[in-house]
Parts: structure tokens; sequence; C-alpha cells
């Protein structure tokens, strides 16, 4: 496993994780590669920047190649508004880029909660607003009864692909909440839809958003490249541990599992706010 050192004058130092901290011997799953980022004195700016151009360097440049057409899976949350309006400020083939979500709840856009409305203010901005945006939430009553509709959607996005994900104090990603209404068949590995429902356990973490729709196992583990961004200590300590190899039922340790060295997990020790 790779942790890197970043601040927000965008300087890298590399170096590997000590032994009490690796995946026990013989493990077969790849490890992600992990960046630490710490703000200076200026602050969400910058280190929204940082994780923008790390963003374009690893991954962006090397899948929009030849006019050929990718998509972009957005979360939303509030520590990525800044990352996508710096992302949208970056001149590149926004025209054959298509903008989805990872995972909305089941609202319109003129709701606080909508994640599309968080997109559209955002990345839909600058140079970024030449991109294709498919919004997650469509006309039906609910999140499984729109499911197949947007499956259909989703299968046909272009393949070349990458996600940004959150995770959340209780190790949620994506709207995979434990013990969540559909769950099962977001996490199935034998699946192969894009897309299903979510009736969530309400919570401090949910608030009254219970019904989502999310992006499933297998979507995830079909993009090239993925991206998950987290804020603090509070959810480095809950992470570490599975990244380490201790065993976890939390939802974030399935993607940990499924994306193996295709993941780039940034934690942001100052600065952008979770």
């Amino acid at each position: 496993m790779t942790t890197n050192k970043m601040t927000s004058d965008n300087k890298m130092t590399s170096n590997k994780m000590t032994s009490d901290s690796a995946v026990s011997a013989g493990s077969e799953i790849q490890q992600p590669n992990i960046t630490h980022l710490s703000a200076g004195v200026d602050s969400n700016l910058a280190i929204a920047q940082t994780i923008a151009k790390a963003m374009d360097a690893l991954a962006m440049d090397a899948l929009a190649t030849n006019g050929q057409p990718t998509a972009l899976y957005l979360s939303g949350g509030s520590t990525p508004g800044p990352i996508y309006k710096a992302l949208a400020d970056m001149p590149r083939d926004w025209a054959n880029t298509h903008l989805a979500l990872v995972d909305e709840r089941w609202v319109d856009e003129a709701d606080a909660g909508s994640n599309a409305a968080l997109i559209k203010s955002t990345l839909l901005q600058s140079h970024g607003a030449s991109a294709h945006f498919v919004p997650m939430k469509n006309s039906a009553e609910t999140p499984f009864a729109g499911a197949q509709q947007l499956n259909e959607v989703y299968a046909g996005l272009p393949k070349p692909s990458i996600a940004i994900l959150g995770m959340g104090p209780d190790g949620h990603t994506a709207s995979w909440f434990a013990n969540a209404d559909g769950l099962d068949v977001a996490l199935d590995a034998h699946s192969s839809q894009y897309v299903c429902g979510i009736e969530a356990i309400k919570t401090k973490v949910t608030g009254d958003y219970l019904q989502r729709m999310t992006m499933t196992r297998h979507a995830l583990e079909a993009c090239n490249h993925l991206f998950l961004i987290i804020s603090g200590e509070e959810k480095w300590s809950l992470l570490e541990p599975i990244l380490a190899g201790s065993a976890s039922d939390l939802p974030v340790a399935t993607l940990i599992q499924c994306a193996g060295n295709k993941l780039h997990i940034f934690v942001l020790d100052g600065g952008v706010n979770a």
C-alpha cells in the first residue's frame, strides 16, 4: 500500500506504510493508493485545486484521448463542491465528457438535498459547462420504481470512466447504508445492474432523506479509476484499520475490496470540510 504526503502547494513525497499497517501476507487484494493532504494558510481553494490537478494527472487525461467519450460519476456532499469548481476551470474535452451521479436523494432539484443541483452549480460552469449531464432522479414515485429505466440509461454511458466518492462517519459510501433496504442488491457481486433503489434506516447521517438511488458494486467495479475523498481524523480512524486488513462489515470495506489499486484515497487533514 502506497501512502503519499501532499501539502496544498502541490509538493508530494511518497513512502510505504509500515508493516503493522500492511495487509496480511498472502492477501490477493490489490491495495489502493493513499494521499494525505494538509492545507496551508491558504486553505480550501488550494487544497481543492491540488486534488483536481492530481485527478487530472492520474486519470482524466488518460481517459479523454482521441475524442473518445468518457463518463465521470460524481457524488454529493460539502467536500467535493470546491473540487468540482476547480475541475470546471480546467480546459479539456468536456464536450466528450458525460457527467452522471454516483447516488442521489429521491428529491427534485429544487430541494436543498439534490446532488444534481450541486453539480449544476459547480462542475457545469466555466469550461465544464460543455459537458453532458445525466440526472439520476426520474419521474418515478420511488427509486425502486425508477431503477429499471435508469439502469438502461447508465448501461448506455461511455465505458471509459472514473468515479468520485465520499464516505460518511458511519462508513457508508455512495448510498450504501448499513442495513438499508436494497443494500443486498447494491453489493451483489454477481449482479449486472448498474443502479438500484435504496431505503435507508433514519440516522443522523441520513437525516430525512431515506429514499435514494445508487450505483451498484457492479457499476463501480467497471470504472477505470475511483477516487475516495474523506476529511478529518474521525473518518481516517474508521478507514485505516480496514486498509490494514481488519475485518469489517462497513459498506466502504466492500468498495476497498472490489476496487483494489484502481482506488485513489485522498485524506484531507485540513481545509475542505466534510
